[in-house]
């Protein structure tokens, strides 16, 4: 039985984090990441690797999902990570997996090669130079047609507006007004760029992928 959304908020308290509307939302959106990737071709033997996985609320249901030790996270705010796995622990979810603290895209050091990954509302508050950096870093260790999906938000402003992420970590909202700044990324990187339709996402945010 899935834990109720209280006692999620409770083990973010334990570790200092807010209450906030990630939790509130922890089912509907880490599902709705779920079934998106299943419908890209995500299954069980493929090497999964999440950009900014948090407290794991996608590795919550891609852990048991994929076989063991195929699943990898990366987060630059060590309380969240910590939040994952005791809730993974509490879920008793047994198998496998690796999560690094770092917050500068290190993918090497998991020295794995990646079938798909993900960045859920992690480009939504990055600057463009950070969203330059994950994907040159990604470019390293994605396999050949592989598929990275992302999420990100047009703006009205020109200028980049600074944030904190739920009280806990400083980001900045990167003012993008379209979507040519990705289609140069994907140009730049001799990857390929294209947004998802009929994927509406629960926030509202725009839903894309770059394929290797």
């Amino acid at each position: 039985m899935a834990l109720p959304i209280s006692e999620l908020i409770d083990i973010a308290v334990e570790e200092n984090i807010p209450p906030s509307n990630y939790f509130t939302k922890w089912y509907e959106l880490g599902e709705w990441q779920f079934e998106t990737l299943k419908d890209l071709g995500l299954r069980p033997s493929h090497t999964f690797l999440d950009v900014g996985c948090g407290p794991l609320r996608l590795g919550y249901k891609l852990i048991p999902f994929l076989d063991n030790k195929n699943y990898y996270g990366i987060d630059a705010v060590l309380p969240l990570i910590n939040v994952g796995k005791n809730i993974l622990k509490r879920e008793g979810i047994t198998k496998e997996y690796t999560v690094l603290h770092n917050s500068d895209f290190e993918f090497d050091k998991f020295n794995t090669k990646f079938d798909y990954a993900i960045a859920a509302s992690v480009f939504t508050y990055s600057g463009l130079d950070k969203i330059q950096q994950c994907v040159v870093a990604l470019k390293k260790v994605m396999k050949p047609a592989s598929t990275f999906l992302f999420t990100y938000i047009l703006q009205k402003n020109d200028i980049p507006v600074g944030t904190i992420m739920d009280g806990i970590a400083p980001m900045r909202f990167p003012a993008l007004r379209d979507s040519s700044f990705f289609e140069e990324v994907a140009r730049r990187n001799n990857i390929s760029f294209r947004v998802l339709t009929g994927k509406n996402h629960p926030t509202g945010q725009i839903v894309a992928v770059f394929e290797f």
